[in-house]
């Protein structure tokens, strides 16, 4: 049987495997051996015995080989012993063989244990895969994230991921070669976070069948400043999401204050969950700035879905469906104020809140919604950064030919306009999650839709309302678990 590897410098990279170039050089030939049963070849607690033991990706628990020229040898033993150091042979299929001596190979029996040193040719158990850690670290990275694959209805769990038989890995129940895998994760050309996993990636499994999996690491994010009772306000809000959202996932406050002074509100929320975002802020309409601009910083790396909510909200229902719904969506999910309704069909003075004096100016002539901009949700950052662009540009040319003009509704009729024109927007689907109250106060009959939004009027008041609201949430929780005992019995 041919070498696999060949230790002619002018081919250092082994023919079996689709490593990064130069993958022996960088790492000085670090491997781990995956068994054809789904584990990886180790010792015992002793060192003295070679065993199959179970690989779950973790740094800890995997055992290193480093590859030199075309022997394998344990990694850390300078001078291993002779039934440590083993030649490598190609066995096709980018799988090897590890020949102990003439004639007699490795060979991991279909059960975790000690593995034996004299199988006389290489079969089904005498075949391995050398791995490159890199590679391993890259679907270790994958593996510690939640995936949304397909149309299945929830995400996969995290640390779901692991080896299965043949060399493959199970990926939301689908079983996907090693080496495909590898490939797909270091080709997928969506966008990356700083531990390099893509936002998604498409895969095979089976015979010929093609998957796409989204990476599931959800945010929701708001802008506030000024006095205290916004900073509050928030609070409410992502206590209610906590309480009756059932939400898991990161939260990021955008404000002019510091971590430390924001914690008097956020601290019943796990401190690893949440964070704040410093920003300059002096009136709203920097806060209406922030909240596309900053989408680009750093500290918004990484999520998918995210969800924007104005302080004045409170969750009333699960959320999870809706971000689900915006993780597979390839538009900006936005409500109208009054869903069904045209802006053609308000009055004027109405009808400019929503951008009325645009779309008169508009030779196009659609029927557009009366966009409120205080909820958007989307797949991530990409998607909104330039749409979201095209608002603040529309917003800031029309201010510098009309300064005074519409100012008491900032960038909202520009936000409807732009989007809706451009066809990137889904009214409907957020439609279905907000009910914008505009002064009216939900009353105990009032049903969830997931997203109350209390929007006109301002101050305490306003939090107030919030409060009296989720103590209805709480009373009404209280009632549905008395009632589901009393069924039970």
């Amino acid at each position: 049987m041919p070498d696999v590897f060949s230790s002619s410098d002018a081919d250092p990279v082994p023919s079996w495997v689709s490593p990064p170039a130069g993958w022996e050089a960088s790492n000085g030939g670090l491997c781990v051996v995956l068994t054809a049963q789904g584990g990886q070849l180790s010792r015992d607690a002793t060192g003295a015995t070679l065993v199959q033991s179970a690989c779950r990706f973790r740094r800890l628990e995997r055992r290193l080989w480093r590859v030199d020229g075309s022997v394998l040898r344990p990694s850390g033993v300078t001078e291993p012993g002779e039934e440590a150091v083993w030649r490598i042979v190609d066995a096709g299929d980018g799988q090897v063989g590890l020949q102990t001596r003439p004639g007699t190979f490795v060979r991991a029996a279909p059960h975790l244990g000690p593995v034996s040193r004299d199988a006389p040719q290489i079969q089904a158990w005498e075949r391995f895969m050398l791995m490159p850690v890199e590679d391993l670290d890259l679907i270790a990275a994958c593996a510690a994230s939640r995936w949304l694959v397909d149309d299945d209805p929830r995400p996969t769990a995290r640390e779901e991921w692991r080896l299965a038989e043949g060399f493959r890995i199970l990926v939301a129940g689908r079983r996907v070669a090693i080496a495909d895998l590898v490939a797909a994760l270091r080709t997928a050309t969506a966008e990356r976070s700083a531990d390099g996993v893509p936002m998604s990636f498409g895969f095979f499994h089976g015979a010929c069948t093609p998957s796409l999996a989204l990476r599931y690491n959800p945010l929701i994010y708001a802008t506030i400043g000024g006095a205290d009772h916004f900073f509050e306000q928030v609070a409410l809000c992502f206590s209610s999401i906590e309480a009756f959202g059932r939400y898991d996932g990161a939260y990021r406050l955008v404000c002019n204050r510091t971590r430390p002074e924001v914690e008097e509100f956020l601290g019943s929320i796990d401190p690893g969950r949440w964070d704040s975002v410093f920003y300059e802020i002096a009136d709203i309409a920097d806060i209406v700035r922030a909240r596309r601009s900053i989408l680009e910083r750093a500290a918004f790396d990484g999520f998918q879905p995210i969800l924007y909510l104005d302080s004045d909200i409170v969750c009333d229902r699960p959320i999870e469906p809706l971000l689900l719904a915006a993780a597979r969506s390839e538009r900006i999910l936005i409500s109208s104020e009054f869903p069904g309704v045209s802006i053609a069909d308000l009055d004027s003075q109405h009808g400019n809140w929503f951008g009325a004096f645009l779309y008169g100016n508009d030779p196009r002539g659609a029927v557009h919604f009366c966009i409120n901009n205080g909820v958007f949700a989307a797949r991530n950052r990409q998607v909104c950064l330039s749409p979201l662009a095209a608002v603040a540009e529309a917003w800031a040319r029309y201010r510098r030919h009309h300064p005074d003009a519409h100012r008491a509704a900032y960038d909202q009729p520009f936000y409807g306009y732009v989007l809706q024109c451009l066809e990137v927007a889904d009214v409907a689907t957020m439609d279905r999650w907000v009910r914008h109250l505009q002064g009216v106060e939900p009353s105990p009959a009032h049903e969830a839709s997931g997203l109350a939004h209390f929007n006109i009027g301002v101050g305490l008041d306003k939090n107030r309302a919030m409060e009296r609201y989720l103590g209805l949430l709480v009373d009404r929780h209280a009632q549905d678990r008395a009632q589901d005992r009393n069924e039970r019995r």
